[in-house]
């Protein structure tokens, strides 16, 4: 992880701040206790101070990953199924770790497929397929980017671009 904490160093010094311990205990009051210590680590010595964006991916410090899991969609209706949004695509789009995968696997969840917290409206090709909002149903309409954080930050370092057509693949999937 010191690799990726050094990529943000050189994203500018003062975008960052180190967490405060009270910082850490929200965080990890966030994620339930499940969020993988490689993210704990990145946020513990390199926490936006606010959204960074790196390529097509915005990541968010502390006040933001409190309105996006808590108050905005798709994150305030996904969390509740044990998925801590900690960025987004540029069209919104959430980028979530999965608390209830035991390796923290990292999915992007479309906010215009998951706006609704009653059901899933999965359109494409001239139809439309309603789905119960489910947690399976979420990770089946939501593209798997990485297996893991660590993977996540390989990717984003390395790639021009990680962010998918999330809805195109949903109707692929459904219809």
């Amino acid at each position: 992880m010191d690799e990726f904490v050094k990529y943000l160093s050189r994203k500018g010094k003062s975008n960052f701040s180190k967490a405060t311990d009270e910082e850490m205990k929200q965080l990890e009051e966030w994620g339930k206790g499940k969020l993988p210590k490689e993210f704990l680590y990145v946020y513990q010595n390199m926490m936006p101070t606010g959204v960074l964006t790196i390529k097509d991916i915005r990541i968010y410090g502390m006040e933001r990953i409190k309105a996006e899991n808590f108050d905005y969609v798709p994150g305030a209706n996904i969390y509740p199924l044990g998925l801590f949004t900690f960025a987004s695509a540029m069209d919104g789009d959430a980028f979530c770790i999965d608390l209830n995968d035991e390796t923290g696997s990292v999915y992007q969840c479309s906010h215009s497929l998951l706006s609704d917290e009653n059901e899933i409206r999965v359109y494409g090709f001239g139809r439309t397929k309603n789905l119960e909002f489910t947690y399976e149903n979420v990770i089946g309409c939501s593209m798997k980017i990485a297996d893991n954080y660590r993977e996540f930050t390989e990717v984003l370092r390395k790639r021009r671009s990680i962010s998918y057509d999330v809805e195109s693949y949903a109707a692929d999937m459904y219809i």
